[in-house]
């Protein structure tokens, strides 16, 4: 069943998805479709518009916003400088096994996107969610025309968990910037950027909503590039490349909300994304860990 997380996203456990609830006729099918609704959406429903605002981003690359081009990690604006993983680490990722990430995408398309609601499916990429307790997770994100779905994909059991899906409609902000802390932080510097997603700007997450690491209600999501990125051979893969889904984001955006007028637009900033973590000490442990992605690990695979 879908649960709702905030205005404009929801979330579904792709193991509570049977036929029945799917209205199919066929129990022998293997995949499955996330139904979700709107309530709050109707077809007279304001869209808004794209458009930039603010240029505060600290790297002196050029902005290149408004056009979509292959970017590798030696140019790309969120990347880390000067690093590189050692090669040998690159085959203990479960979906750098051939064609497993393609095989992921299809079950994915079967399990969790609905053509219905979603529209027509654009792109995938397998990127790093950092969630509000800065810990960092392997994600599946899907890019559809009218929405963006991140999914939480078992790379060992081949099978999608849940994913979260994001209508562009509802979209208020898409961030980029460099992840920064709080002064008062013991965090060490990330010294990389990302991108933000939000979805409800006024809606503030609360004291209780911060301090649990299970909320599911945070009105934003925060990406940043597949760790794959940073090995040899690697810089080029688009799919690794949180800057490719950004500016394929903004086109998505740009064709979804196009001859609508609605009055009112989604801003798409450069400017620092903070990350409330003070102490952090399990994040820091969990993601030196590499715990939130499908990994060997000396003989144990999760």
């Amino acid at each position: 069943m879908a649960s709702e997380l905030s205005d404009g996203a929801t979330e579904t456990n792709m193991s509570e998805l049977t036929d029945e609830t799917l209205g199919r006729d066929n129990p022998a099918f293997a995949g499955a479709t996330l139904q979700i609704e709107d309530p709050e959406k109707t077809s007279d429903d304001p869209v808004p518009d794209v458009e930039f605002k603010g240029t505060n981003f600290e790297r002196n690359i050029p902005s290149r916003m408004s056009t979509i081009s292959t970017t590798s990690s030696r140019s790309s604006r969120t990347s880390m400088k000067s690093v590189k993983y050692p090669e040998h680490t690159k085959k203990d990722y479960f979906c750098k096994r051939d064609g497993t990430f393609e095989k992921a995408q299809e079950h994915c398309l079967t399990a969790v996107v609905n053509p219905q609601i979603d529209g027509k499916f654009i792109s995938s990429w397998l990127l790093t969610e950092i969630d509000h307790w800065d810990n960092e997770s392997e994600r599946i994100v899907l890019l559809c025309e009218e929405s963006i779905l991140i999914t939480r994909y078992d790379f060992v059991k081949l099978e999608a968990l849940d994913a979260k899906r994001i209508m562009l409609a509802h979209i208020k902000k898409i961030q980029v910037g460099d992840l920064t802390y709080p002064p008062s932080s013991w965090m060490p510097a990330r010294n990389h950027g990302g991108v933000r997603i939000i979805w409800n700007e006024n809606a503030q997450p609360s004291f209780a909503q911060r301090w649990n690491p299970f909320c599911k209600t945070i009105p934003y999501v925060t990406l940043i590039h597949h760790p794959l990125i940073y090995h040899d051979k690697e810089e080029e893969t688009l799919y690794y490349n949180v800057d490719e889904f950004f500016e394929s984001l903004i086109d998505a955006a740009n064709k979804s909300f196009k001859g609508q007028n609605s009055g009112s637009f989604v801003q798409v900033e450069e400017s620092p994304i903070m990350i409330e973590c003070y102490t952090g000490l399990t994040s820091v442990i969990f993601n030196q860990s590499h715990l939130g992605f499908s990994r060997e690990r000396g003989g144990v695979s999760f």
